[in-house]
């Protein structure tokens, strides 16, 4: 619809907004291509806010592809984002970019700037990606090998999934009861991690071809066993 509108800056926002949800969907080149679409959209018409915003995307798509050059963009785009001044984002942007730090290996950049992102959400930001926010900090927790992180990282897996139920976000709910489910499996509680992700895995009744469920799928298997 956007395209056949002409419009340059709905164009740039539907490619970005598309891009989003093949990212949440875990669809990597669908996203890249249209991240990209979006990059070169707003660069040729000067929209910086959609142009930080389809690097972010295009650098979530490469994590996903597991392609080394996802971090230099995710910073590149979160640094650009947080330039304009914009606010409805920041928190997403944040949290994402701590995450890839995360991941890297670089724990002690990563987690304060989780903490500011909890920080901002709870003074009355955005809040769609709290449960998020708390899921990646239980991830770079157990990633630090601090003595005390499996204990805080399981209470921020509790916490997640408590903001997401509040929230009625089942996918998100999905997500950080797999990352409980795991964490219990490791420390022997098979049991109670197979009975917690069959219950809100079996709420579902459709999608079972995205990332998430997969991922669900394969871990309740495992546990099954």
């Amino acid at each position: 619809m956007a395209r056949q509108l002409d419009r340059p800056h709905t164009l740039a926002m539907a490619l970005n907004l598309v891009s989003w949800t093949h990212v949440y969907r875990g669809e990597a080149k669908i996203a890249m291509e249209l991240a990209e679409a979006a990059i070169i959209l707003s660069t040729r018409q000067e929209f910086p806010h959609w142009r930080a915003m389809g690097i972010l995307k295009r650098g979530k798509a490469r994590a996903l592809l597991g392609e080394p050059e996802s971090l230099a963009d995710v910073g590149e785009g979160w640094r650009a984002y947080v330039a304009t001044g914009a606010l409805l984002g920041a928190v997403d942007a944040t949290a994402d970019h701590a995450l890839r730090l995360g991941l890297q290996g670089r724990i002690a950049e990563a987690l304060p700037m989780l903490d500011e992102a909890l920080a901002v959400t709870m003074k009355g930001g955005e809040r769609h990606c709290l449960a998020e926010v708390h899921r990646f900090r239980g991830e770079l927790l157990l990633r630090g090998g601090v003595d005390d992180g499996v204990a805080e990282a399981e209470q921020c897996f509790r916490t997640a999934i408590g903001v997401a139920r509040e929230q009625r976000a089942k996918s998100l709910e999905l997500r950080a009861t797999t990352s409980l489910a795991r964490l219990l499996e490791k420390q022997g509680h098979r049991a109670e991690a197979r009975a917690m992700l069959a219950e809100i895995y079996n709420w579902f009744t459709e999608g079972f071809d995205t990332a998430d469920l997969r991922d669900a799928k394969a871990l309740l298997d495992k546990l099954s066993t």
